[in-house]
């Protein structure tokens, strides 16, 4: 059984975890991830990618835990509001505002190529500040987003992967099914940069990956709930 099941922000390998999961109270429980990158499903469909997610929430122990950020949070909540599963934890991180339509998705990607870096370095100064860079250990897990293709490094999700993704939930607003789920959930804890109307923890907008930015915090809400 699983006892914590991370799903991934779009475009992001599992080690966008690796500051949270250095805890020890991590490694006394199974743990388990989705992620949403090229290779990822068989096809990039709401079918393939719910399923998936639903499969391995089944397999949550009694007392389990989803922990989900950013688009992770959106596939979640969709899942759980369709299979209307209840759980016994949930965590939310950011991913709570509305998905632009399909008519704004179409235009946003409509010159959209995919990047390629000649180093690493290259793909580090497009993500990071110079500051950010001093931290060896965000840097590495930066790294993990990229593999090498012949002479040049590039991102596992591709621009038009990350536009199929979208498209799954072109317009829907999380918020609605938010409201929906919070019935499901024995203890839900949300950490949002907007005003919702169920409880949350405002963050700000550069934490809205929060296990990398501030890892001690997520922790201590996962902990003291």
């Amino acid at each position: 059984m699983i006892d914590y099941l991370f799903v991934s922000p779009l475009g992001w390998s599992q080690h966008v975890w690796d500051k949270l999961l250095k805890f020890p109270v991590f490694a006394k429980g199974k743990c388990d991830f989705v992620n949403f990158l090229d290779e990822s499903f068989s096809a990039i469909t709401q079918e393939e990618v719910e399923a998936s997610l639903l499969e391995k929430m089944k397999n949550l122990s009694s007392s389990g835990t989803v922990i989900a950020s950013s688009y992770g949070s959106l596939v979640t909540l969709s899942v759980l509001a369709k299979a209307q599963l209840p759980i016994a934890r949930l965590v939310l991180i950011s991913g709570l505002e509305e998905v632009p339509s399909q008519v704004d998705l179409d235009e946003m990607f409509q010159k959209v190529v995919d990047e390629s870096y000649t180093d690493i370095s290259g793909y580090l100064d497009m993500m990071l500040t110079g500051e950010e860079q001093k931290d060896s250990i965000l840097c590495q897990i930066l790294e993990y987003n990229l593999q090498k293709k012949e002479e040049s490094f590039q991102p596992l999700l591709s621009q038009s992967n990350i536009y199929a993704y979208l498209s799954i939930y072109a317009g829907l607003n999380p918020s609605y099914l938010l409201e929906q789920v919070n019935q499901l959930v024995k203890q839900l804890t949300v950490f949002s940069e907007q005003t919702l109307t169920v409880s949350h923890i405002k963050i700000l907008p550069e934490d809205h990956l929060l296990m990398l930015t501030q890892p001690k915090l997520l922790y201590h809400h996962l902990i003291n709930p």
